[in-house]
């Protein structure tokens, strides 16, 4: 059972779509699906050189009530930070609470 002061944190859900622009041609926008109370849990981060620069990369857990369309094809917004979902957990399969492994975009 989750308790509800855990979650003390809004995010937004949203959703990869593809529109055409000017030319016909797919442009990929991000769609708000709605807002839901979460708690981010950051569990570790890293330095890696890549594209000669050095870049940074930040993971977490975001805990949510129970939804059933959540798939990793979303991304999480939280203020100007943006989380790209990497894994969907519904711990003990209770249908009560997900458990989101997510990476930061920086």
């Amino acid at each position: 059972m989750i308790n509800a002061g855990e979650l003390d944190k809004q995010i937004m859900l949203q959703k990869k779509t593809s529109i055409p622009d000017g030319d016909g041609y797919p442009v990929d926008t991000w769609h708000d699906l709605g807002t839901v109370w979460a708690s981010i849990i950051t569990t570790g981060g890293r330095e890696f050189y890549a594209a000669q620069k050095t870049n940074a990369e930040t993971t977490a857990v975001i805990k949510i009530r129970y939804r059933r369309n959540i798939t990793q094809d979303m991304r999480i917004m939280y203020g100007r930070r943006i989380f790209e979902i990497l894994s969907i957990a519904d711990p003990e399969e209770k249908h009560e609470e997900l458990l989101l492994g997510t990476k930061e975009l920086i």
